[in-house]
Order: C-alpha cells, then sequence, then structure tokens
C-alpha cells in the first residue's frame, strides 16, 4: 500500500491584508501537519487576498507577496510537508496567476495560470497574463534577490509541468483549467500524475457547488486520481461571496468535505488515502493504458522525497461520502 495524508482548506483571506492572511495560512498549515498530512493545499491567490483588483498592478503588491513566502519559507512551516501558496508573480513584464510548491524550505516549483478566468464576476486578463509558452514548457525562473539569499536557491522551475516524487507523482490544476473545454488534467494522468491540486477563487451561485462536483468527480472516475480542491470562505473585501466547500475526491467519489458558508476563518478537510486504488483503477482500463502509451510528453521536476507513509494494521480510509 501506499498511503498519503492530504489537507485542503478554505479560508477567509481579505484583498491586501497581509497580516490577517499569513495567520490564516499558518493556522490552516498547522492543522494540516497536526494531522499527519504530507501535503496541504491552499486557495487561489491566498497570500494577497483573489480581490485586490487593479492592486494586483502595483509592484508592491507582488513585492509584499514574497515577503510573505519568504517568511513561510525560513520558518519551519513547510518542514516535512508540500504545501501549495497562491500568489501573483511578476516575470518581465508579464504579470501571472501562480501556485507555488514549497517543500522543506525550498520552492521546488512555480506554476502559472494557463487559462484564466474571464467572465460574470472575474476580470483576471485584466491584471494577468495566461502562461501559453510551449517551448520549453518548463522553464528557469529567478528568484528575486532577497528571496533567493533567504534560502541559498538562484533559480526555479517555472511553467507547466508536474512533480515527480520516489512514490508517487503531484500535479496543480488551477481553477478555471478545471472547466475549460479542454482541461489539462486528463494529460497529465496519462504521465503518471496522481494528485492533483486545484487552488481555486469560486465565488458563491446557485447550484454552483453542484456543477464544480460534477467536474471534479468526473475529472477522476474514468481515469482515477485524488482530486483535492481549495476555495476562499467569504467576501475578501469585494462584491461578492465565496462559500468554502474545500473537497477531497477519489476515484470519482468525495471521501471529505468541508462546510458551505462557514463563519470560521480556517476550514482544514483532511483525508488518508491508499493511491493504490487509483493504480489499480488504471491497470484495469485497457483504453488508459493504451492512451498512456502514445501521451505527449508533459515535463516533470524530480523530487528525491517520499510523500506516503507505511502501512499500519490500525490505518483507516476515508470512504465515499453519502
Amino acid at each position: 500500500m501506499r498511503i498519503v495524508k492530504v489537507a485542503t482548506c478554505s479560508l477567509n483571506q481579505w484583498a491586501m491584508d497581509f497580516d490577517c492572511n499569513m495567520k490564516n495560512i499558518k493556522e490552516s498549515i498547522s492543522g494540516a501537519k497536526s494531522a499527519g498530512a504530507a501535503i496541504r493545499l491552499g486557495p487561489e491567490l491566498e497570500i494577497t487576498g483573489y480581490g485586490c483588483e487593479d492592486h494586483f498592478l502595483e509592484r508592491d503588491t507582488i513585492s509584499h507577496a514574497w515577503e510573505c513566502l519568504k517568511e513561510l519559507l525560513v520558518g519551519d512551516w513547510t518542514d516535512g510537508i508540500l504545501c501549495s501558496f497562491g500568489m501573483p508573480v511578476l516575470r518581465g513584464a508579464e504579470r501571472y496567476n501562480c501556485q507555488v510548491l514549497c517543500l522543506n524550505r525550498k520552492i521546488v516549483m512555480i506554476r502559472p495560470k494557463m487559462w484564466v478566468a474571464n467572465g460574470g464576476s472575474c476580470s483576471e486578463l485584466r491584471w494577468f497574463t495566461a502562461w501559453k509558452q510551449k517551448e520549453p514548457l518548463l522553464d528557469d525562473f529567478l528568484l528575486p534577490t532577497h528571496v533567493s539569499e533567504a534560502l541559498s536557491q538562484t533559480t526555479v522551475p517555472f511553467g507547466y509541468g508536474f512533480i515527480q516524487f520516489l512514490d508517487t507523482a503531484v500535479a496543480a490544476e488551477v481553477c478555471m483549467e478545471l472547466f475549460s473545454p479542454v482541461p489539462i488534467h486528463p494529460e497529465l494522468a496519462l504521465n503518471g500524475v496522481e494528485v492533483f491540486m486545484n487552488a481555486s477563487g469560486s465565488n458563491h451561485q446557485v447550484r454552483k457547488m453542484d456543477r464544480r462536483l460534477r467536474a471534479i468527480t468526473g475529472a477522476t472516475h474514468g481515469r482515477g486520481g485524488v482530486y483535492m480542491y481549495s476555495n476562499h470562505l467569504g467576501c475578501d473585501g469585494g462584491r461578492v461571496y465565496y462559500d468554502g466547500c474545500s473537497c477531497i475526491v477519489v476515484n470519482g467519489d468525495v471521501v471529505a468535505h468541508g462546510l458551505q458558508f462557514s463563519l470560521k476563518d480556517v476550514d482544514v478537510v483532511v483525508a488518508q488515502i491508499d493511491l493504490n486504488k487509483v493504480a489499480s483503477l488504471r491497470d484495469s482500463n485497457s483504453s488508459f493504458r493504451e492512451q498512456a502509451s502514445c501521451k505527449t510528453k508533459v515535463p516533470s521536476v524530480f523530487v528525491p522525497y517520499k510523500l506516503c507513509q507505511s502501512f499500519k494494521l490500525h490505518t483507516q480510509f476515508q470512504l465515499q461520502l453519502r
């Protein structure tokens, strides 16, 4: 068995309130660690808040986000746990909505959003560029000097790819990418990714939670996988309301689900999973094997580290919620 415990969370973040946002982020990491989780996922743009609007165009906003990330990495917050943090990143003249994946006080990879939300209440194209670079899919990103010196790390992989650990593969799929006409999780699954992390900023609409769950369960029902979904809570200082509902889905079954309309600032959802269930479903699907044999190769970042824990007789797994 390959047993991994994962944690996703809903956070009540506020636009440009870095102190409050950091407090919630740290509390969620502490909750994930105390539960024994090896992966912690937070919502989209959680460091700055999702609703900063034209403040995203100010370089100070991005500088403050890097300062916050440095604080998390210099401390022991990422020791022994893979953390995905949402923040804006400036690369040359291009501003990206990114998930920064960190482990053991190092940045493993920066994953820019490839398909941005630009309809309804969302206007991300006003502030962010979608990552469309084809060659190379993964590029080197030069870290800001103060971050580089603090971490003893000069560059990090930046772009579309996944992280290959010794015992599993993990990738990010950011919010709107799940709902796009051609999502990226099928291609990642064919490349061996078993754990998908979706950091989202999805405001409440009538029956929207049902639409989310249909998309998430459908993403892993036929091709297998662990799908972690994280969302904001509260108003974020803007005109819309975020309803939380972070969840964890395994092979199309919802095994853990957070509260909707929670009044808590931090709602952490944890599940313990046997990744061999994912492998078994894929092994039994002949069409999956055939398509994997002629897949488009997605680049990966290798990390010589194990996320899974050894099996013990008293180990309990999350079952499908009814």
